[in-house]
């Protein structure tokens, strides 16, 4: 996009994911930029607030157009490894999975209910996005694995059409969206009216979380009561 813009006479202001290496941002732009690292490190302290020892975070494939995420994973190792875990072992909390396409659904479940099996537990899963999130509840329900009480589960974007698809309602980190429209829009009217704002950078971090069920971990002794307060979450009315 940038490159295509690159010899547009029009004002521009970018708006998009913030990078790690500031040799990923486009050049010579302002750039309203979402907070990764201050999103998933909001998601990861809610996380062990709620509790949680064990932690993992669900991504996708990487490719271009999914470099915010590989973002994310990035900010998640980092907090991994200041907590003292190895590059191995945050390697084994990272899934990518399959893209969740209507012909690869099934295999993408299958794959995914196989690593939550794999997973210690009670642990909370860091979901890259509300959509990622939502797949990984459905996961749990095929494969009857309790949500709080074994995976905690929350998701950035805290998306209201998300949430009223799922039977279990979904924690979410609210990212700042609207501040980020306010802050591009005041650019760009300085722009228009003869200013310049050539690589400068803005980052915009998280207004905080929408805590709901799926992160309401609450640990129980009895694996009986657990299993029972899922199916009544799940089934009843």
């Amino acid at each position: 996009m940038s490159e295509a813009l690159r010899d547009c006479p029009l004002p521009v202001v970018a708006v998009g994911s913030s990078f790690e290496d500031p040799a990923q941002y486009p050049p010579d732009l302002p750039y309203i930029v979402t907070d990764n690292s201050k999103l998933v490190s909001l998601a990861y302290t809610h996380l062990i607030g709620a509790g949680l020892e064990h932690f993992a975070l669900y991504s996708l494939p990487q490719a271009q157009q999914n470099r915010w995420a590989q973002e994310r994973e990035v900010a998640f190792a980092h907090l991994r490894h200041a907590d003292g875990h190895s590059a191995a072992q945050i390697q084994s909390e990272i899934y990518r999975g399959l893209s969740t396409s209507a012909p690869s659904w099934n295999q993408a479940t299958e794959q995914l209910t196989a690593w939550l099996r794999e997973l210690p537990k009670p642990v909370g899963i860091i979901a890259v996005t509300d959509a990622r999130a939502r797949h990984l509840l459905q996961a749990c329900l095929i494969a009857g694995i309790p949500v709080p009480e074994e995976v905690a589960i929350i998701g950035i974007d805290n998306d209201p059409l998300t949430r009223t698809l799922t039977r279990i309602p979904l924690s979410s980190v609210i990212q700042g969206t609207e501040e980020m429209g306010r802050t591009a829009a005041h650019l760009l009217h300085q722009m228009l009216r003869g200013a310049r704002f050539p690589g400068r950078r803005i980052l915009v971090p998280p207004v905080g979380i929408n805590v709901l069920e799926s992160t309401k971990h609450q640990p129980l002794a009895s694996p009986y009561v657990m299993r029972a307060r899922h199916f009544i979450r799940q089934y009843a009315c």
